[in-house]
């Protein structure tokens, strides 16, 4: 690596626009043409800045990332959405669709999106070497990222060198590198590019399968879609450049060459239909190995299916299928080795004896290199032993057998003990996945645990990490390095639970929840498990029903005698024996004090932890926080957990009297059980603090307790979240963390007159108010510059900040600094379930990356890159709103503000700096939250890195306030209309910052 490769401080940052609903399916690109460049809001930031224009894209350069991304929000682009769609690579043979039928869905709940801060792609150009660093690729796409930037720059290969860097390998560096050396070549100059992950990953990938039979009744081809092209794509520079028809010369395998080692079917040829079921964001992260792994589920549960059908053995029906000699003598050596149980799978009418239910499964897979010549071919082959409890849905591998196969490899030392360790991680990971939405694990219980069963093999339930492979399969220097070895771990499994149950689990990593709940959609309701359960339990549903009728006006009248009494009995003191509860459920209480943020509201300000006494100023008085430790007199030491679970779950004390809901019980209700022990059980092993905190006195009627038992009826739903199975594992997750723990509706959901929650659809997270503060929309409907993404979510959420809309301040700082306790995992599916709600009713998404209605997107060649200094402006009617910028604010801002947070100025002076022009706050309807952040500052951060930012509240007045929040309005929001009673506005949020402050001490 040359010296200026190494030495960043004289490159330029790029950020590089496209069109946000630009899009690919596997062979056709879909995109708009750049028509206009209105650079007016952009010219009057101060900032350094040059475009380099080109017809789908437009690249920003500047001095640094920040500023490159403030002029990047500030201009407003004009894309035509008109032309035709050109495919980008021969669509060679389709297949006649009508012909075809796909009998089977299954689905693949991939690793999700891991939060890479990573270092920007670079290139340098001096008009003879073209060096360029990029992500570390295998040799295929290494040749495919070469050949990409010659054909776009126009240079001979030998003239690009490229090194690696420190860049996680997926679609989103790739892009990054080649745009990198594009804007590099255009200008002759040193560039930078950070990978645009905005659009997260596909969480959920689906595979349909189906197959077509000979006279024989053998599989003569199978078919297959996919949710989601199934291997990378050229990079986004070059779809912009290039189209078929006109650029004969261009390297058309640029697809082919970025796949590498691929997963063949082992019986029959397979034709993938095209196209997918829906095309892909062109930030949209394809993580190609998940897509693998998800094929190959598809492909052997399938044909454990097509043998069930046919009542055949699934090993006979797999040497019967296979052409292949090194496969079937591999599948008759495994078979043989683990003692296979010849006959047909999963037949219905097992009779449940008190013990588990016994399986076994069989899954294959192939894998071959074509980059070699001969074509280099690997082979796994599984048998998997299973138990179910019956009563629990408890799965136990009781025995792995796997064997391994792959040409002119052989066994060397060390590689036993290496496919142990795969192999046990593998099976754990697919039976632990966070298959339920209250499966809590800590990031080090995650990289700890190590719960084996006798066998050697994991148990249910241990904690682990998800291996995340960064790539497609590869042909490995040793067996125990193949990635193929791997591979039929999740059908095998699978096949083995259906032969133990009947019950065909179609989604993984596997959700057991369906051995003890309802089967997958499309699966006979009465079959295995569920049949033998309902035979098992007739009895005492039948005696229920007669009881039922009798029973039901009575209960009813009892019913409503206890909804009009407004007492509610006290639970006597108890003396709670804490002994049965294990370390493990006291972490995972720990976890959901967490995410519950119980100890910000419970700790008074130099309090001690969860001693109580805090002041939380409601519209209806001040209510005071109460002690949650284990002291006996003042705390919860002498609450058994009937009574905790009472409060939790209804909102009445031990003592018989109603909570207010300024305790969120309203949210905590929708706890698993084993949720609400676990967090009772860590509550009640923390170290008891003797504190009485002041009583909450509030007027009449507000005063009235019982009065609380009528609120109840009206606006609390008590019951438990429960899962919604069209969605996915991570989305349920999420919902429930928001939902329940998290209890975000408490603050971002509107109240109504009587101080419930709203969350109705049209309110559900449609914003609200706590501590006087504005906490906005969570639902889309925000005032924002961008939208929020997933990944945005996540580095808000994971970390306080997010470039694309500021740093987590006032309530919000807590309860990050709290959900810092939490994985990786849970963050994402918070972000993955939030960005499920914003894109339901947000007009920002919308602009910016809502598709025509009645127009195509189009692919267009394009001559060189130009640089394109003064683009024509937009039409007078598209035009922003002329606006006088307040003198007396700008210069307040240049005397307290422009020091640390003006990007034409250098690197910030410590922490992040936020980007004026896409920061929240400045873009609110509202102008409260900015107000409090200029006047109290940000003194305690989510965390110390973020940086600290002084308060005004001393050195400013209500007038000069105004005049700043008037001038940032308009020289960073020119697009969103004036504030309007700025001094009464600065001059009331400074009457209630005071007013908290006396009610804090």
């Amino acid at each position: 690596m040359s010296s200026d490769l190494a030495d960043m401080t004289n490159f330029l940052a790029a950020a590089v626009l496209r069109p946000a609903h630009a899009s690919w399916d596997g062979r056709v690109y879909r995109t708009g043409i750049l028509q206009q460049v209105d650079e007016r809001s952009a010219a009057e930031l101060g900032v350094a800045y040059r475009l380099v224009r080109r017809a789908s894209s437009c690249a920003v350069i500047a001095s640094s990332r920040e500023q490159a991304s403030e002029v990047a929000a500030a201009l407003a682009l004009v894309w035509d959405f008109g032309a035709p769609v050109i495919p980008a690579a021969p669509l060679g043979h389709e297949t006649g669709q009508g012909a075809v039928t796909l009998e089977r869905e299954y689905r693949w709940q991939s690793a999700g999106l891991t939060p890479y801060e990573d270092e920007p792609a670079c290139a340098t150009w001096d008009g003879a070497l073209l060096e360029v660093r990029g992500p570390c690729l295998q040799a295929p796409s290494q040749a495919a990222l070469r050949a990409e930037i010659a054909s776009l720059c126009g240079v001979a290969p030998d003239q690009i060198h490229i090194t690696h860097a420190d860049l996680h390998a997926d679609q989103a560096a790739y892009d990054a590198a080649v745009d990198a050396a594009v804007v590099a070549h255009a200008l002759q100059a040193s560039i930078a590019v950070w990978p645009d992950r905005s659009g997260g990953t596909a969480p959920l990938l689906r595979v349909e399968q189906g197959a077509a039979k000979d006279g024989a009744g053998r599989v003569a081809q199978w078919h297959t879609r996919l949710s989601q092209p199934g291997a990378p794509r050229p990079s986004a520079a070059y779809l912009d450049a290039f189209s078929t028809a006109d650029h004969a010369g261009a390297p058309q395998a640029g697809c082919d060459a970025l796949s590498g080692p691929q997963l063949h079917i082992a019986y029959a040829g397979e034709e993938v239909l095209h196209p997918p079921v829906a095309p892909i964001a062109l930030n949209t992260t394809v993580d190609a190995g998940e897509v693998q792994r998800a094929r190959l589920f598809a492909q052997e549960t399938y044909a454990d299916e097509m043998a069930a059908d046919q009542d055949l053995d699934p090993v006979q029906w797999r040497l019967t299928q296979l052409p292949d000699d090194a496969g079937r003598a591999l599948i008759e050596g495994v078979a043989a080795a683990a003692g296979w149980r010849a006959g047909p799978r999963g037949r219905v009418g097992r009779q449940l004896t008190g013990k588990a239910l016994k399986g076994q499964g069989m899954a294959c897979a192939q894998v071959a290199d074509a980059s070699h010549a001969p074509p280099t071919r690997a082979w796994a082959a599984w048998v998997v032993d299973v138990s179910v409890d019956p009563a629990t849905g408890q799965v136990s591998l009781d025995r792995l057998t796997v064997g391994h196969h792959v040409d002119e490899l052989v066994i060397v030392d060390g590689d036993d003990a290496m496919w142990g360790q795969r192999l046990t991680r593998t099976a754990r990971d697919l039976l632990t996945d966070g298959s339920r939405h209250d499966d809590w694990r800590s990031p080090s219980a995650r990289e700890q645990g190590r719960a084996e069963t006798g066998s050697g093999l994991p148990a249910v339930g241990a904690s682990s990490s998800v291996e995340r492979k960064q790539s497609l399969p590869v042909l490995p220097g040793r067996l125990s390095d193949s990635d193929a070895l791997t591979l039929p771990a999740a059908a095998a499994i699978a096949n083995a639970i259906f032969d133990a149950t009947g019950i065909r689990l179609r989604e993984a990593p596997l959700t057991l929840g369906a051995l003890t709940a309802v089967a997958l959609p499309g699966t006979p309701s009465s079959a295995g498990l569920q049949q033998d359960e309902a035979g098992t339990h007739r009895g005492w549903r039948r005696t229920a029903r007669k009881w039922r009728g009798s029973l039901s006006i009575a209960g009813g009248l009892v019913a409503l005698a206890a909804a009009v009494i407004p007492w509610r009995p006290a639970i006597p003191l108890a003396q709670p024996d804490l002994s049965v509860y294990s370390s493990a459920a006291i972490e995972r209480g720990r976890l959901i004090a967490a995410a519950s943020d119980c100890v910000t509201c419970h700790t008074a300000p130099e309090g001690q932890r969860n001693a109580g006494g805090r002041a939380m100023d409601t519209p209806f008085g001040t209510v005071y926080t109460t002690n949650i430790t284990p002291d006996r007199e003042t705390g919860l030491g002498g609450w058994s957990f009937a009574a905790f679970d009472r409060a939790m779950r209804e909102g009445v004390g031990r003592d018989g009297r109603h909570l207010y809901p300024a305790f969120p019980y309203t949210s905590f209700a929708k706890f698993s059980d084993g949720d609400m022990q676990a967090l009772y059980a860590y509550l009640m092993t923390q170290p008891a603090v003797k504190a009485k905190p002041p009583e909450t006195r509030l007027a009449f009627p507000y005063g009235v307790r019982p009065l609380m038992r009528y609120w109840n009826l009206l606006f609390h739903d008590a019951e438990p979240y429960r899962a919604d199975l069209s969605q996915s594992a991570l989305w349920n997750r999420g919902a429930y963390l928001v939902q329940g723990p998290g209890h975000c509706m408490a603050c971002h959901s509107p109240r109504n007159a009587f101080g419930a929650e709203q969350n109705d659809a049209s309110n559900f997270l449609a914003g609200g108010e706590v501590d006087g503060w504005n906490a906005p929309a969570l639902n889309g409907t925000a005032a924002t510059a961008l939208p929020w993404t997933r990944q945005d979510l996540f580095a808000y959420l994971r970390t306080g900040f997010s470039q694309r809309h500021g740093v987590a301040a006032g309530p919000m700082a807590p309860v990050v600094e709290n959900l810092r306790e939490l994985p990786d995992r849970d963050i994402e599916a918070m972000a993955v379930y939030l960005e499920s709600i914003t894109r339901k009713g947000s007009p920002a998404a919308q602009a910016q990356g809502g598709l025509p209605p009645t127009t195509e997107h189009a692919l267009i060649d394009i001559a060189a890159p130009v640089e394109a200094a003064k683009p024509s402006i937009a039409a007078e009617g598209a035009s922003l709103p002329a606006r006088i910028l307040s003198l007396a604010g700008q210069n307040v801002y240049e005397g307290a503000c422009a020091a640390c947070h003006d990007t034409a100025r250098g690197s910030p002076l410590f922490g992040v700096r936020p980007v004026l022009s896409l920061n929240t706050n400045i873009t609110a309807a509202e102008p409260d939250n900015l107000i409090k952040v200029v006047l109290a500052g940000i003194v305690e951060p989510a965390h110390s890195g973020l940086g600290y930012m002084p308060g005004f509240a001393d050195t400013l007045s209500d007038g000069q306030v105004a005049d700043l929040l008037e001038y940032l309005r308009g020289q960073y929001a020119p697009q969103s209309p004036a504030w309007t009673g700025l001094n009464e506005a600065v001059a009331r949020n400074r009457a209630e910052l005071t007013r908290h402050a006396e009610a804090m001490k």
